[in-house]
């Protein structure tokens, strides 16, 4: 419905980025070998993304069984490309959806990230890098129309079920967003960046593994400072290993063992800090359901105060268009009795000196106007002033 409620949701935002690309770019002499490989990575890896998403929903031991039908095609739709980067959304429907959502993303990266490796074609050095956050909506983060004529400023839930069916014709405003996009520059090939609010969510599933089927683990690295985000407090840069060489990972093993770093860190105690961390800094604390079918969690305060700004703002729009009604039900009321007006006035006038000739056109007037009344036709003015100067034009000519 157009002025129905829109309901909280947990949006997931998901980034592939090149690596390597802009070296690329730049060792080129013709930009025909990298324009064809920019080409084939926005064609190929919505797809992979697509394919790996239905596998693992298919699949035992990743919750073939748990996911509704809802969920099965609820994949990471394409939100738009920037560059080197392609961006996808979703609305998480629970912690088990979720999980699918992240490993097929994860799966994608190293499959489409090793495809760039051991092409002859796209040689270069090339591979894959991901960043990921979550987003409340329809406050504090919003949904915009990039289509959008009706200049309506109270959203709905007719909107934002149109946002997922097809993020790609919308954009998203919000501080959420900005900090998703501040930790990008984090990623690498080997790190995939997460943000705190998705970091408590995966938590969750780590912690639930062997119902949501996720084992990959998170490792916080390090704080940082971001532009605009917690007015520029630092901020936890969390990560999730995507390494795609064995080699390569035997030795950060190595590497983690002299420099005393763990090589796990407590889900539990990481989970804490994070929720105490965006409840001091007053960011949105996302939460999921395990199961879709489960009974939904408690809405956020946060969506409770917007719920009642949100009434307030239907009242008003609702009280907006009832004087505008009333407003043009006493203006066609009043051009309807000064036509009427006019024309008798003028009528009369004439009938003085031709009262025959005014009886009969009275009465063919008056019978036309029997008619519209029947009819339910509302006089305006413009139906108004042709009447009256048909007939005055005849009257006159006759006269």
């Amino acid at each position: 419905m157009p002025n129905e409620f829109p309901e909280y949701r947990v949006r997931l935002f998901l980034s592939v980025d090149l690596v390597g690309s802009t070296q690329l770019k730049n060792k080129s002499k013709s930009n025909k070998q990298w324009v064809k490989i920019f080409q084939t990575f926005y064609k190929e890896f919505p797809s992979t993304l697509e394919r790996q998403y239905r596998n693992i929903t298919k699949n035992e031991k990743c919750c073939e069984i748990r996911l509704d039908d809802a969920e099965r095609e609820a994949y990471p739709k394409l939100w738009k490309t920037i560059g080197d980067e392609i961006l996808f959304c979703c609305s998480l429907q629970s912690l088990i959806h979720l999980s699918a959502c992240m490993i097929a993303f994860i799966e994608a990266l190293i499959e489409y990230g090793n495809t760039l490796k051991n092409s002859k074609e796209m040689s270069g050095g090339l591979s894959t890098k991901g960043n990921a956050w979550v987003a409340s909506f329809p406050t504090p983060n919003c949904s915009i129309s990039l289509k959008d004529t009706s200049n309506e400023s109270v959203v709905s839930e007719e909107l934002e079920e149109e946002v997922d069916k097809d993020p790609s014709k919308f954009d998203f405003l919000g501080k959420g967003i900005d900090a998703g996009f501040r930790i990008s520059k984090f990623s690498s090939e080997n790190n995939f960046t997460i943000s705190p609010g998705l970091g408590v969510l995966v938590c969750k599933c780590i912690e639930g593994k062997n119902v949501t089927g996720f084992y990959h683990n998170i490792t916080f690295i390090k704080q940082e400072s971001l532009k605009g985000v917690v007015n520029n407090n630092p901020y936890p840069i969390l990560v999730i290993d995507t390494c795609r060489d064995d080699d390569q990972k035997e030795l950060f093993k190595i590497e983690k063992k002299f420099l005393k770093t763990p090589e796990e860190q407590d889900c539990s105690q990481l989970r804490e800090y994070l929720e105490k961390y965006l409840n001091y800094h007053e960011i949105e604390l996302p939460d999921l359901k395990l199961f879709s079918s489960d009974k939904n969690p408690e809405p956020p305060y946060f969506y409770k105060e917007y719920k009642i700004e949100w009434e307030n703002e239907m009242e008003q729009e609702n009280k907006k268009n009832k004087e505008w009604e009333h407003d043009m039900e006493q203006k066609k009321e009043t051009e309807n009795n000064d036509g009427d007006k006019v024309l008798k006035d003028e009528m009369e006038k004439i009938s003085k000196k031709n009262p025959n000739f005014y009886k009969e056109y009275k009465i063919e007037w008056e019978h036309d106007m029997e008619q519209k009344k029947k009819q339910k036709i509302m006089t305006e003015t413009n139906y108004w002033k042709m009447r009256w100067r048909k007939y005055l034009k005849k009257i006159l000519k006759n006269q």
